[in-house]
């Protein structure tokens, strides 16, 4: 009962432009909906984020990427059984069901379902995806407390949600599909050699 109000909280604030800090498995999430354009906005102010770096999104259903990416190459199905729920982005081609301000002119989208039943339980009752960038002030170290998080943006964020699951606060990795072979841009929770066993990726 206490998770389903968290829900439907968190769910109102994102429907009317607000912003949430949300516990995902790997680290906190700032996150808005991406239909709210004054919420997305308000991400970029509160981080000091330049318009020139992508924000990726969370989804709560493998369903989901159709409406969000277009020429999907067939081995990302292969990594979604593997990964997902989990911490691994998927860089593919936007489609345009998203915002050209979270893609920093790139047309590439960075996509994941996050190990978290809170969130993608938001994202299923708000119907939309929600902005994946995490915590902190840009080029400053990741927050992984809600403690910290209210000690430095205290206001600015309309709802902080302390964490009850485990996570493992490292970044999740970021794999670029759109070329190929794939090409890591970050290497984070999930390591080079796991995804080699799936697909081709470049050395």
């Amino acid at each position: 009962m206490k998770n389903l109000k968290l829900i439907k909280k968190s769910v109102k604030i994102l429907q009317n432009d607000g912003v949430i800090a949300v516990p995902t498995d790997t680290l906190y999430a700032l996150a808005a909906s991406i239909e709210s354009f004054k919420a997305i906005d308000k991400i970029f102010a509160i981080k000091g984020r330049s318009y020139k770096s992508p924000i990726s999104l969370l989804i709560n259903a493998k369903e989901s990427l159709n409406k969000y990416a277009i020429d999907i190459p067939n081995e990302t199905w292969r990594l979604i059984d593997t990964f997902w729920p989990g911490p691994l982005t998927i860089v593919l081609k936007s489609s345009p069901k998203v915002p050209e301000i979270l893609l920093a002119q790139s047309g590439k989208v960075g996509i994941r379902i996050p190990n978290n039943l809170l969130v993608q339980n938001i994202i299923q009752t708000l119907d939309s995806a929600i902005t994946g960038t995490s915590v902190n002030i840009s080029g400053q170290a990741d927050m992984i407390s809600h403690k910290e998080i209210q000690k430095v943006f205290g206001n600015q964020i309309d709802l902080i949600i302390e964490n009850t699951m485990p996570k493992i606060n490292i970044a999740s990795t970021v794999l670029d599909l759109t070329v190929k072979p794939a090409i890591i841009i970050r290497e984070g929770f999930i390591k080079k050699q796991s995804i080699q066993k799936i697909i081709e990726i470049e050395q």
